[in-house]
């Protein structure tokens, strides 16, 4: 081989050389569009109020379970008007008849007997009643 051949080759390989290093620079990515930019902002926040919202949940069913061990239990009420309830309650052995209203509460009166509130009956599950109703209709 000439001289004159291997700066050819050498001249050419290092050209090429060149040539393949400037393309294999990297190349600055796309900026996001907007509607990807929004739908992630929007996923973001769909997250986050779910994220809240089962902490909530999760307070309230906690609070549900602990209210046996309360001191004051409402034992009943009745409604007197659009604004106006009288509530029973039981602090420790005394029973008190409460006039609630908008506002005010007031002690309408202290048993001296305690009342010993009758036993709620459990209410039968729809299904059941459905399934009386049509046992009664088919045996008509």
């Amino acid at each position: 081989m000439t001289f004159r051949s291997v700066t050819t080759v050498l001249i050419l390989t290092a050209w090429q050389g060149t040539l393949l290093a400037q393309s294999m620079e990297p190349v600055a990515p796309a900026p996001p569009s907007a509607t990807m930019t929004f739908l992630k902002v929007l996923f973001a926040l769909l997250i986050t109020l779910l994220f809240i919202a089962g902490i909530a949940w999760f307070a309230r069913r906690y609070q549900r379970f602990s209210a046996p061990t309360q001191v004051i239990k409402i034992l009943g009420g009745v409604s007197l008007g659009q604004r106006e309830r009288a509530v029973l309650i039981q602090v420790g052995d005394v029973q008190l008849v409460l006039g609630v209203g908008s506002g005010s509460v007031n002690t309408l009166h202290v048993m001296s007997t305690p009342v010993q509130p009758s036993p709620i009956t459990p209410i039968e599950s729809f299904s059941a009643r459905l399934k009386q109703s049509l046992r009664q209709r088919d045996g008509e």
